[in-house]
């Protein structure tokens, strides 16, 4: 059976080895040229891209100990935002950390809602009420309020003035403790 008759992992064995046939040229000084019609344009969250000396792009594992848990990252660069006391939107969180796409917004909501459990087991205010939507008017997204309810810490409704008034109190409370000396 050929690598190409068995699917996507006889596609990735068909890559690695015309990947590894153009290493060995590349290294030995003749010429080479390594392609396969079998690789993604998508790289996985948790890799980045690596572009070696004749331009193959290729993709390596970013170990956790080199970049760091996301929600490690993303609660410092929010430490630095409540310093200044301004939040920021879901788009500019994955810009500033270097996500790349798909599902940078996604992955920053995760994140995001693996921080208010943190907070909340911690009895912390929300940090992540620093982060918002660009179209919600200066509210963080529907899945704040919902994770804020499952935590025990939201119980008004999500689309009236409930949901303003506690994030307004939650934004300024998380401010107040991770702007100041409250978490050191």
């Amino acid at each position: 059976m050929s690598p190409e008759s068995v699917g996507a992992a006889g596609a990735t064995e068909k890559c690695v080895s015309l990947f590894l046939r153009y290493q060995n040229n590349a290294n030995s000084g003749e010429s080479a040229s390594w392609s396969c019609s079998d690789r993604r344009s998508e790289f996985r969250s948790g890799a980045t891209r690596v572009v070696d000396k004749v331009g193959l792009t290729t993709e390596v594992p970013v170990s956790a100990d080199k970049l760091g848990k996301l929600s490690d990252r993303l609660r410092d660069y929010l430490i630095e935002s409540a310093v200044q006391g301004d939040p920021i939107t879901y788009r500019e969180l994955a810009h500033a950390l270097a996500l790349e796409p798909p599902r940078t917004i996604h992955r920053v909501t995760e994140a995001l809602e693996e921080l208010m459990h943190e907070d909340a087991v911690a009895g912390r205010p929300f940090i992540a009420s620093l982060a918002i939507s660009k179209i919600r008017g200066g509210l963080p997204a529907p899945a704040f309020f919902a994770c804020a309810r499952r935590l025990g810490r939201f119980v008004g409704d999500e689309g009236a003035s409930d949901a303003r008034a506690f994030y307004a109190s939650e934004f300024n409370a998380a401010v107040a403790f991770w702007g100041g000396d409250g978490w050191s």
